[in-house]
């Protein structure tokens, strides 16, 4: 049995369901858990009984209070109303729950509510969100339907991805799932970039090897710090070739962790100044590349290969950047120019971000 919700780490590591299920969270993460879950009831009830009556059924602490009211207004105005809430889904060994459904004939639609600041930012679109496909082809399977439109809704942000599943994408996204349910094995774990989302990593035994093994590799070098004052011996530079990759693996994983933090609004000591996110992403936005390395330093450089990123999610990237409206516009321009960026049918713009 796999959960939906473990789709895609599932299809990359076939051990992780098994290390999911095991795992001892941390405090920090048990309490973003915790007010993830208490916005999912709070929107419930708010969609389905109305905002007085959810502020008296689920109490919240007073951020949480101003920020879902904040949604609530934005979400009346867009008129869509979900018709159940919690809904369960199973197909063959997978299973899950959808935060909200609607069936209108032969259409549906599946929403997945995601609660945090920057989600729209770290999160793939719709269209490549394994998760979101997987409820919505499980949903249109359940109810014969021929098409369901999955909305990924970014509760922080007051923004949501649509995308429309036809035929051909429900086939395809029941057919992944088929794969994946048939290749979980709890003997098989591998280590990559998918590490960095799975709860279980710190406690997972080929996490740990990997981590291990750039620790131990740079004990040989410990003694030489920053540029070397002579030549590496031959023994030298072949072990460190060796070496290498195990760690950059690590400083990757590492660096994915410090980016996380501080969009998150933490702030950390860097050479005796403060590293916080307009430092980061102002470092970063000299010119119309540079703006585009900031928005890969909140993707990630390796999505930034293919990703899809609506304009907003840009030019929110660029304010942070303190760039003008006027100067926004100008990079867009730039950008869209010289191929990095390419605009698609659905209004998103696909990055070539080349390093």
């Amino acid at each position: 049995m796999i959960r939906v919700s473990s789709i895609d780490i599932a299809s990359h590591c076939p051990g992780a369901p098994a290390q999911l299920a095991k795992v001892k969270r941390t405090a920090e993460q048990e309490a973003m858990l915790s007010r993830g879950s208490l916005a999912h009831l709070w929107i419930e009830a708010a969609l389905s009984r109305g905002q007085a009556a959810a502020d008296t059924e689920v109490p919240l602490p007073d951020d949480m209070g101003l920020e879902l009211g904040a949604f609530f207004s934005w979400w009346s105005a867009l008129g869509q109303v979900p018709e159940r809430f919690e809904v369960e889904l199973a197909h063959g060994d997978v299973v899950g729950h959808a935060d909200a459904v609607r069936k209108e004939g032969t259409k549906g639609s599946v929403w997945d509510w995601k609660y945090g600041d920057g989600q729209r930012w770290i999160l793939p679109p719709a269209q490549h969100h394994r998760q979101m496909l997987t409820y919505g082809a499980i949903y249109a399977e359940t109810e014969g339907l021929e098409s369901v439109a999955i909305h990924l809704v970014h509760v922080s942000d007051r923004e949501q991805d649509i995308f429309v599943m036809l035929p051909e994408d429900i086939k395809r996204a029941l057919a992944f799932a088929d794969k994946v349910a048939a290749s979980v094995d709890p003997e098989i774990l591998t280590t990559g970039a998918h590490c960095d989302g799975c709860f279980a990593r710190h406690g997972c035994p080929a996490h740990k090897e990997v981590a291990e093994v750039a620790e131990d590799a740079l004990v040989p070098f410990a003694g030489l710090g920053g540029a070397l004052d002579r030549p590496m011996t031959q023994a030298e530079a072949t072990q460190w070739a060796l070496a290498r990759k195990a760690v950059e693996t690590r400083v990757g994983a590492l660096n994915d962790a410090l980016r996380q933090f501080i969009l998150s609004g933490g702030e950390v000591e860097d050479g005796g100044s403060k590293l916080t996110m307009t430092r980061f992403f102002r470092e970063n936005c000299t010119d119309p590349r540079g703006a585009l390395k900031a928005l890969s330093l909140i993707i990630g450089d390796d999505a930034m290969l293919a990703a899809s990123v609506s304009k907003g999610g840009i030019e929110r990237a660029l304010t942070v950047c303190g760039r003008k409206p006027r100067e926004r516009g100008v990079i867009l321009d730039e950008l869209r120019a010289n191929g990095i960026l390419k605009k698609s049918d659905d209004e998103t713009f696909v990055m070539r971000w080349k390093k």
